[in-house]
Parts: structure tokens; C-alpha cells; sequence
């Protein structure tokens, strides 16, 4: 996984990490740019409520009435100012949001303003997002998802490997996390057993 992220860095491709809930996509990727970010990350949790204006900023009204200026949104600031962004679950986006990522994904270029031509991109500006499996998206949002990104997939942890990575955070948890991963494995029998 960390070789293909950092061949998308230095290709300048937009990154999608695909997996089930609770397979590490976010964790993976906050530290993969806090490590490499040269000028930090940005992590935004996306929804069907948040639109383009809300990521790439609106006109406000300045100290004299009937005065607006240009606020630039989060993802406005990060294209323009070379930082990294994290889309978590970025299937939970809106179709209006999917094709304005996708072109910028594809071009590197953005309208930030209705009434301005696309500009490009900070060179140090990368865009990474999650996408939750399986995917249950519409037709038209997986048609955005399916081209421009790079796509990498990420697997659940067995309970072995989560086990060995809580001993290596914390070793003081080690005996409690190999009790807790024979209980999980049982109940996990257990529940196979009914199902027969």
C-alpha cells in the first residue's frame, strides 16, 4: 500500500482507497500525509449536505454594506495553497461534488469563482478520498468514482494482525487483546454454528 501511494505522489494521480468499514482507509492515509505533506493535510468528512460552495468558498459580505469579498472554502485553500486533502467516504458525496472532484482529479484545474477560468493546482497539492465497500452508490455517482482516481484496495485486518498491531502500539495491552481476539473468534464460531 505505501509503494502505490507514493508512486501516486510522484505521478500526481488522485488516490481512492477503497474497503470495508473499520479496514484502516482514513488511518492509513492520515499518516501516510503526515508524514509526507510538505505543507500538512486537511481531512474532510463528506455527506450529501455539504456542497460546492461549502468546499470551494462563497462571496461573504465585508465590513461595508453591499461590500462581498471572496472567502475561499476548504478545498479552495488547499489547491491554492499546496495542501494535501483526505476525502473520507467520498460515496457519500453528492453528484454535483463527484463531477466537480472528478474534473480536478483528471485536469488539476478548478473554477474557484463562477465568473473566474480554471486555474491549476498548487504543485504540491494532492487529493486523496475513501470509499466504503461494497459500494451502494446510484449509477451516476459510480460513473465519477470509476475514472480519474487511482484505486487502491485495502482489506480488513484479521483478528491475528489486529491483535499483533495493539501488542506494537501498546504492549501493556498485549495479554488483553489476544483475550479479547479468542472471545471475538468463538463468538464468531458460535455464530456460524447457528446459521448452519
Amino acid at each position: 500500500l505505501e509503494e502505490a501511494l507514493e508512486r501516486a505522489v510522484a505521478t500526481d494521480e488522485a488516490v481512492l482507497v477503497e474497503g470495508p468499514l473499520g479496514a484502516g482507509k482514513s488511518w492509513t492515509l492520515r499518516h501516510f500525509a503526515a508524514r509526507r505533506a510538505p505543507k500538512g493535510h486537511l481531512c474532510l468528512q463528506m455527506g450529501e449536505d455539504l456542497d460546492a460552495k461549502g468546499l470551494l468558498g462563497a462571496y461573504v459580505c465585508g465590513e461595508v454594506p453591499g461590500q462581498f469579498h471572496w472567502r475561499a472554502g476548504p478545498l479552495g485553500r488547499a489547491v491554492q495553497e499546496g495542501t494535501w486533502l483526505i476525502l473520507e467516504d467520498l460515496d457519500a458525496s453528492s453528484t454535483e461534488l463527484l463531477a466537480l472532484l472528478s474534473g480536478l482529479a483528471r485536469h488539476r484545474k478548478l473554477s474557484l469563482r463562477s465568473d473566474s477560468t480554471p486555474s491549476q493546482s498548487h504543485p504540491d497539492f494532492r487529493l486523496f478520498a475513501t470509499l466504503r465497500t461494497p459500494l451502494k452508490a446510484p449509477a451516476a455517482k459510480e460513473a465519477y468514482l470509476n475514472h480519474f482516481w487511482l484505486r487502491i484496495s485495502l482489506q480488513s485486518p484479521s483478528l491475528q494482525e489486529l491483535t499483533r498491531m495493539v501488542g506494537r502500539r501498546d504492549p501493556e495491552l498485549d495479554t488483553m487483546a489476544r483475550r479479547l481476539s479468542e472471545v471475538a473468534q468463538k463468538m464468531g464460531e458460535g455464530s456460524s454454528e447457528k446459521e448452519v
